[in-house]
């Protein structure tokens, strides 16, 4: 029985090892941008007052369908306060299928949501002028007096 135990395990491992990964979803990817997963892709890091406050620009390769990214973050809070704008998108706020939105507000000029499920439950989000943001309560909170919501629990 012993010598049968090394067999099973290296099965198992080779079996599950080498099974088809699903592929990322375009908000998938979003959490990961906002919270730090493709930085070193960047092609320029900016500080930001104040001075624990950083961005993150992408324009050779953005890690999301678009002509450029931007993930602006308190460095440290990353993983509960980012901004990603995305600008020239190639995918629409409704094509995020895994993250249902609900309009909450206003955001500038332009009306915001929040996704209501998903990896980006509770995140906000709006469209305007050919830029989609996406921000987290935290940051929201901190740095976007124009952002006004309504329902949910950001509050002004």
């Amino acid at each position: 029985m012993r010598l049968h135990a090394p067999l099973l395990l290296a099965t198992a491992l080779l079996t599950f090892s080498c099974a088809p990964r699903a592929p990322i979803t375009t908000s998938g990817k979003v959490m990961l941008t906002g919270a730090g997963s493709f930085d070193r892709q960047a092609d320029r890091v900016e500080r930001l007052a104040p001075r624990t406050r950083r961005a993150v620009i992408f324009t050779r390769q953005p890690p999301l369908p678009g002509r450029a990214v931007r993930v602006t973050y308190e460095t440290e809070t990353r993983s509960t306060t980012w901004r990603v704008d995305v600008d020239g998108p190639k995918f629409t706020l409704a094509s995020l299928s895994d993250a249902p939105l609900q309009r909450v507000g206003t955001w500038g000029n332009a009306p915001a949501y929040r996704v209501v499920s998903g990896p980006m439950r509770g995140v906000l989000a709006r469209e305007a002028a050919g830029t989609f943001s996406f921000v987290t309560d935290g940051y929201a909170q901190r740095y976007e007096p124009e952002l006004h919501v309504t329902g949910g629990t950001t509050r002004r």
